[in-house]
């Protein structure tokens, strides 16, 4: 099985030191001391990184070009914290994208609309559930995210300026945002710009590994409370990767390209599960819907909730759904059409697509724990019947090929001599060895997501344990990592069964082999065996046929130019004396040379095919056939794949 947490030679957490035993009382008290720091963003607090801007106690700062924020970002300014081969994942990412432009808002591809931004805070009466809340913004472009994530979080408190440093004001009206909730949909390299160029120190030190693991399909679940000096602070975090499939006429492609132009997800057809005309004729695919494709897409579904209190909070959470296609109902856009078309009057429901708008967002968890496990739970359910999806298509598709008639292999319907009989055979092989690494592939995706939950389990899901104390919720974190353990032990339940068919598979590839080397050998025998009766008639013409055509033509001659008379004994003994001769003749011959050089052929065609030579009148099915590798032909390898 694999292993999915590699980062675990980090300490638990890289760059961090490892985790306390419970959840600390310190999260429990509200750090208003702190809340300046949060509207900093951590590229100006960090002094290694200098600026040609001086700005007054009372000035707005601009950002710095992009790459120094990266760099930044991955401590590349620091010369004893050499960057990780994985930190340059992200920088590779942002390269294509520009801080002047995402400020400026002035060109087209910072204007597409995919985030959604929630901030709140649990200040109102008693009676009010929903918090105090700033209004709702809608569907947000990267130029938009950039501008409302520059705003304070925070009002009030001691004021904590940074070389003179002040966050741009919000509305007088809005409240502060101690629970910030950001969700984007297909995160590009415009949004995650947006993301880390205002991100704050406290923030940036989960950001960077949140990225990459979200960027290379990591799985992984952790609660991160780092030790070492200054307030603690925490992170709950969860990667869950998956392949979505899909059924088109044409493929939808992840618009998102990494730094060599290749898209950030990967989508294709796999051809072993499209449907053709023969599916229709088995009765796999219902008629006049042979055109559909299935496609398979990559995606991963990442969410980090960081903080230094149980009040002062931001969630953020990337989720893949390019391959729904423009109308997706997770996408930002078709999320504030459907928030747009519910407000009547001055009531609106806000539904959370972090938690895939089954959460009301006017009705918040306050605690980010119960928050976090909540979103987990829904996501897991959700990731779990994606993997269904892809699992059942999969035996669907191939469990006919074990039970005749609807065997894979022309068996009956082709002669073993049918050269396109071959070819069949070596075109069924090759989609059963794609089929086999494809099942090795969502095998060791889902075996890696399981064994992070169990270590998981093991380990960290201890801090969620006095959660069974909170007030109106008795027993109920406990219930939905219960959930949580079901799904994953039916995630474990599909796993094994695709290990059951891809060990079907193997043995079916096996047996086709075998198929394909006794038609080689059949070949070879009914090859020899025609060589031979070619020969005899051969013998027979010359020896017996030949000598009477030519006696016959000699008799046929005026009798002025023959030596004896055109008796019937002259003809008889004219066709003993010449067969004799012709006898004579080919025996000498025969010991000479033509037999060796004969035996020598066939040799060499046993050296070639791998099969022996068989002589003359022994059947086959009573040979034992030494059924040897094709130099010219196929081979399998230990894993029971096809290799021409």
């Amino acid at each position: 099985m694999g292993q999915a947490r590699i980062e675990l030679g980090h300490g638990g957490y890289m760059g961090h030191g490892g985790s306390v035993d419970e959840w600390s009382s310190l999260f429990w008290e509200q750090k208003v001391q702190l809340h300046q720091q949060e509207d900093v963003p951590f590229w100006y607090v960090d002094t290694s990184l200098d600026t040609t801007i001086s700005p007054t106690s009372a000035s707005i700062v601009g950002p710095p070009s992009s790459e120094e924020i990266l760099d930044a970002l991955m401590n590349r300014r620091r010369p004893e914290h050499e960057p990780y081969f994985y930190q340059e994942v992200v920088r590779q990412f942002c390269s294509d994208a520009d801080m002047t432009i995402l400020a400026n808002g002035n060109h087209a591809c910072v204007t597409r609309p995919f985030a959604w931004l929630d901030d709140r805070n649990g200040d109102a009466r008693p009676d009010e559930r929903r918090g105090n809340f700033r209004v709702w913004k809608g569907a947000l472009s990267a130029h938009q995210l950039y501008c409302e994530l520059r705003k304070k979080r925070f009002r009030g408190g001691p004021l904590r300026q940074t070389r003179g440093y002040v966050a741009p004001e919000p509305d007088p009206s809005e409240p502060n945002a101690e629970r910030r909730l950001l969700y984007i949909a297909d995160p590009d390299s415009w949004a995650v710009l947006a993301v880390v160029a205002t991100a704050s120190k406290n923030q940036a030190a989960y950001l960077r590994e949140f990225l990459f693991r979200h960027l290379t399909m990591k799985a992984f679940f952790q609660i991160h409370m780092p030790s070492g000096v200054g307030f603690p602070t925490y992170a709950l975090e969860f990667h869950l990767p998956f392949y979505a499939l899909k059924r088109y006429t044409k493929p939808i492609k992840d618009k998102r390209r990494r730094a060599n132009g290749q898209p950030l997800r990967r989508s294709w057809y796999q051809t072993f599960l499209t449907l053709d005309a023969n599916d229709v004729r088995r009765g796999w695919c219902p008629p006049g819907r042979q055109d559909l494709k299935i496609c398979i897409h990559e995606g991963e579904i990442s969410v980090m909730v960081t903080g230094f209190d149980e009040r002062a909070r931001y969630a953020l959470a990337c989720a893949d759904t390019y391959y729904h296609g423009e109308n997706s109902s997770e996408a930002a856009a078709e999320i504030a059409r459907r928030v747009e078309a519910s407000i009547n009057g001055t009531y609106r429901t806000l539904l959370d697509p972090i938690a895939l708008s089954e959460l009301n967002a006017d009705i918040p968890f306050w605690s980010p724990r119960e928050y976090f496990l909540r979103i987990l739970e829904l996501r897991v359910k959700q990731v779990l019947s994606k993997w269904q999806d892809i699992v059942e298509c999969i035996l669907q598709r191939t469990e006919p090929y074990f039970h005749p008639p609807s065997s894979i292999y022309p068996t009956d319907t082709m002669a073993s001599d049918d050269p396109e009989r071959h070819a069949s055979f070596r075109r069924i092989q090759r989609s059963i060895n794609q089929t086999i690494t494809f099942m090795d592939n969502v095998i060791a995706m889902i075996t890696k997501t399981i064994d992070a939950w169990k270590t998981f389990r093991g380990a960290d899901a201890k801090h969620l344990a006095d959660l069974t104390a909170l007030p109106g919720r008795p027993g109920w974190p406990s219930m939905l990592l219960q959930k949580i353990d079901s799904h994953m032990t039916n995630l474990g339940a599909m796993c094994r069964d695709i290990e059951a068919q891809r060990q079907r598979l193997r043995t079916l590839g096996q047996q086709g082999f075998t198929d394909l080397q006794q038609d080689t050998v059949n070949i070879a025998v009914n090859s020899q065996q025609t060589g031979e009766r070619m020969m005899l008639l051969t013998i027979v013409t010359v020896v017996i046929l030949g000598p009477l055509a030519i006696i016959i033509e000699v008799f046929a001659m005026e009798d002025s130019i023959l030596p004896f008379p055109k008796t019937p004994l002259a003809l008889v003994i004219a066709v003993i004396c010449f067969t004799a001769f012709i006898i004579a003749i080919a025996t000498a011959v025969s010991r000479y040379s033509w037999h060796r050089r004969l035996l020598r052929k066939l040799k060499g065609v046993q050296g070639a095919t791998g099969m022996p030579f068989i002589p003359l009148g022994r059947r086959t099915q009573d040979c034992d056939i030494e059924m040897g590798s094709l130099s010219r032909g196929a081979s399998m390898d230990s894993a029971g794949r096809w290799q021409d």
